[in-house]
């Protein structure tokens, strides 16, 4: 399958695949194949097999996945007959592939919906029950002329089959990553839902050439402090982020005011979309090489749109800072700046840690995507099962064959959490505070269920946990008691254990014997039931008592020999 595409920048065409140039205001000449694509074409395929033209509406037989069988790595392809008009019934046929023969298809993210909301489409001469969240998918994606191939999960794979799912399951990252390309079709047009592509597309044109659509964190930090702060010496940038700062500035100063544009309330639908909630979604927009997202009839390529989200994350945090002082004194100013101050958390939350990890997939930064940081990552993403937390990121986790973890549907997710705490436990030592030991810094106290073991973290309710170090920036692994000591037990030592039983490695300090209740703090600010002590004084004290017990140990080392030469003595608490 061949692919035509046009881009359009300052109602100037630019056709890819040629040598047109286009001229930007802040950029002097782009060669036009650098620019993402904007739309598409599919040229026809041949098939072997003709179909009649018009679906009768006659009630069917069911489809049988039984009459399709998959044999080893081979995938189903749907192929998705065309249309005249959106209302015409949705009809299709079926063939299969190996995935490894490169066949041409397109694979498509979508939000399920809820699976109580049904309807049918004509597979051949059989009925299909999709969700009605597919079906206007299907309906929007339809050519006039020719038939579209696609790789959709609901469909190629029989749900009903636990042991199919579990061969299936495990080949998505090379689905997504074999494709020609992934479709991520967030939902239906609305009335604003034009708008608000239109707005991303412009501003998406003009900030992904100026390189916005893959700013590390140092960079997004520079272009939203204010110009006092940074004349305060907070930070020193180098004169490349202080020219992409000033292109910035001049994108922001085309703009309308940010409270007149049209585009605001298509935003705030858009960021309402359940797409990026998902779980199963986040390897979808990590994996393929190449990616669009489809909103109602608006298509933009990836890398458009998360230039245009990155910008319109900037714009909202400068308007935000700005707006501040007057809103006090001003009931309108005020409730502009909640409205625009909730989607710029939902942005951040949702949107953006989506594109973020995309970007890391295809960096350097993808050795950091392990499981127990992408178990944290996402957190507040949704799941329908609770073993797909485990099972749904490991498409994109770099430690997955370090993890040795295997895709089971017939687990249960007890079983599924326990295993995979004790091989990131156990797999390696904590390259940072997420992983190896350190991921036992999620258990809950009291236990959340009676099902897990009580160092297992119940990952389907993360993010209900806010750890220390999930908000500490540190330019350095906190101290570790055990020193370069090795935690976990060697397979010939824990062959005999229990699954539900964790044996490590470390230094003993001390013994908790009791838990009290947490401190809640009053509204004067205070802990009623702290009885007056402060809570930081019982760190100094606690690494006066622990020096003679941890350095009696030749495997660790205590902070306290970081006390001569006039350095203040600091302590940390091994997570051992």
């Amino acid at each position: 399958m061949h692919v035509y595409a046009f881009s359009t920048i300052n109602n100037k065409n630019l056709i890819l695949g040629s040598r047109v140039l286009a001229r930007n205001a802040s950029v002097a000449v782009v060669a036009a194949t650098r620019l993402p694509v904007t739309r598409i074409l599919f040229l026809p395929r041949r098939s072997s097999v003709t179909y009649p033209n018009s679906f009768s509406g006659k009630s069917m037989d069911a489809f049988d996945y039984g009459t399709l069988p998959l044999g080893h790595e081979e995938i189903r392809i749907l192929e998705l007959l065309p249309a005249a008009s959106l209302d015409d019934p949705v009809r299709t046929r079926i063939s299969k592939a190996r995935i490894l023969s490169q066949p041409s298809f397109s694979a498509l993210s979508y939000a399920w919906g809820d699976g109580r909301h049904t309807t049918q489409i004509a597979l051949r001469v059989y009925s299909l029950t999709i969700t009605v969240s597919l079906d206007a998918a299907l309906r929007a994606l339809r050519e006039v002329n020719q038939s579209v191939f696609l790789w959709i999960d609901q469909v190629r794979i029989n749900q009903s089959d636990a042991e199919e799912k579990t061969r299936q399951i495990p080949l998505m990252d090379k689905i997504y990553s074999f494709s020609d390309q992934t479709i991520g079709w967030l939902g239906r047009e609305t009335t604003d839902s034009d708008r608000a592509m239109d707005y991303l597309q412009d501003v998406g044109s003009r900030a992904y050439l100026l390189g916005l659509s893959d700013l590390d964190e140092v960079e997004l930090k520079a272009l939203i402090l204010e110009d006092a702060d940074l004349n305060s010496g907070i930070l020193i940038m180098d004169p490349t982020t202080s020219q992409l700062r000033r292109s910035v500035q001049r994108l922001i100063a085309t703009q309308v005011d940010l409270q007149e544009l049209p585009a605001l309330e298509g935003i705030a639908q858009l960021l309402m979309l359940p797409y990026f909630e998902r779980g199963w979604i986040q390897q979808e927009i990590a994996l393929p090489r190449k990616l669009m997202f489809k909103w109602g009839g608006r298509v933009l390529a990836a890398e458009t749109f998360t230039a245009a989200i990155w910008f319109h994350h900037i714009w909202l945090m400068r308007s935000i800072t700005a707006l501040v002082p007057s809103a006090m004194e001003n009931p309108s100013i005020r409730a502009f700046l909640g409205r625009i101050a909730g989607q710029n958390a939902r942005l951040s939350s949702h949107v953006m840690a989506s594109l973020t990890m995309r970007n890391w997939y295809h960096s350097s930064k993808r050795a950091t995507l392990t499981t127990a940081s992408l178990l944290q990552r996402l957190r507040k993403t949704q799941f329908s099962q609770p073993q797909d937390r485990v099972y749904g990121i490991l498409g994109i986790a770099a430690d997955k064959k370090l993890l040795g973890l295997d895709v089971d549907t017939t687990r249960k997710w007890e079983e599924v959490f326990t295993d995979a705490t004790k091989r990131i436990i156990n797999a390696c030592q904590p390259s940072s505070w997420r992983d190896g030991i350190n991921f036992l810094s999620l258990v809950t106290s009291p236990e959340e269920t009676d099902t897990l073991p009580s160092w297992v973290p119940n990952v389907n309710n993360l993010q209900q946990i806010a750890t220390i170090g999930m908000e500490t920036a540190a330019l350095s692994q906190p101290y570790q008691a055990c020193g370069q000591l090795v935690h976990a037990k060697s397979p010939d030592e824990a062959k005999d254990l229990e699954p539900r039983i964790l044996r490590c490695r470390g230094v003993i300090i001390d013994r908790i014997t009791e838990l009290g209740p947490a401190w809640q703090i009053d509204d004067s600010g205070q802990h009623p039931q702290s009885m007056g002590l402060d809570p930081l004084s019982a760190v100094d004290k606690f690494a006066t008592i622990s020096e003679a017990i941890v350095t009696s140990n030749p495997s660790s080392k205590h902070p306290s020999a970081l006390t001569h030469n006039g350095f203040l003595r600091r302590s940390g608490v091994s997570q051992s």
